[in-house]
């Protein structure tokens, strides 16, 4: 849309639908991002496979939202859920065409917002890969704090790596 000489463009999160698969496929698929989803291993029908489960088990502590942008999908969000303890774990995914724009962080405080205003949860965790500096970062910047370091935790290209734990309350949220 164009107001007075100025293009804007439609922002929107909502629930993952089977027809995002492709365009969610090709994302995953972008070198930036294959660490954390493992492309080599994951064909397109295990993929599918993944998401149809997700969809058909209509799991209320299992969330997945794409992020679009003008109708064009450029990012994933998955948030699960343990209500018994109010927590939520979740992690963000967007096109790397769309980093240092402000999407991430736009799409995190819709997530956010929803986790602790709407489902009532009281922290938010994320977990990143140690050698994924610029993820650390922005997740410092969302005001998340470092809880622990899991180390050596995930198999990564044949190389042991740590996971660094943030976390955010209910209260560092509203006072930010």
């Amino acid at each position: 849309m164009v107001e007075n000489g100025v293009i804007r463009l439609k922002f929107m999160v909502r629930a993952l639908t089977r027809s995002d698969y492709d365009a969610l496929y090709r994302l995953i698929q972008n070198t930036k991002s294959a660490d954390l989803f493992h492309p080599q291993t994951m064909t397109y029908t295990d993929f599918a496979k993944r998401f149809d489960q997700y969809l058909e088990s209509q799991d209320d502590q299992w969330m997945i939202y794409v992020v679009l942008l003008d109708q064009n999908l450029i990012g994933k969000m998955e948030l699960k859920i343990d209500m018994g303890n109010r927590l939520g774990q979740f992690d963000i995914v967007i096109d790397e065409a769309y980093w240092g724009k402000g999407l991430a962080q736009k799409a995190l405080n819709v997530l956010f917002d929803y986790a602790f205003k709407t489902l009532g949860l009281n922290k938010l965790i994320a977990e990143v890969l140690a050698f994924n500096v610029r993820s650390i970062n922005f997740i410092r910047k969302m005001g998340m704090q470092l809880e622990g370091i899991l180390r050596e935790e995930r198999l990564v290209n044949d190389e042991y790596v740590d996971i660094y734990r943030f976390g955010l309350l209910r209260k560092e949220f509203q006072e930010g």
